[in-house]
């Protein structure tokens, strides 16, 4: 059996793009907004695996990644205003591995 932990700190570069179109008043509207930034973000990972023979292994995992809430663009002219959005996530999996 082994049991692996780890953390990490690092930024990530998100970009959010929102986009609509609308036909209004026998009139097409497209409106578009776009925004980067860079983003502190921080993971915590953990794995549990059992061993099954000298080849192979299996095993558990799960993570969350935590990146602050970013806020999407406003479109005035459709009447979307700007809105916050989360960016963390969490999942978990199995692991399966070989060794050689």
């Amino acid at each position: 059996m082994s049991w692996s932990v780890g953390l990490g700190i690092g930024a990530a570069a998100v970009r959010l793009r929102r986009e609509m179109s609308a036909y209004r008043d026998n009139e097409y509207i497209t409106n578009e907004a776009e925004t980067k930034k860079t983003l502190p973000s921080a993971v915590a990972f953990t794995a549990l695996q059992f061993r099954l023979n000298e080849v192979f292994s299996a095993g558990i995992a799960a993570d969350f990644t935590f990146m602050p809430a970013a806020t999407v663009p406003a479109l005035p002219d459709l009447g979307l205003a700007a809105r916050k959005v989360g960016l963390s996530n969490a999942s978990v999996g199995f692991v399966l591995g070989y060794h050689f």
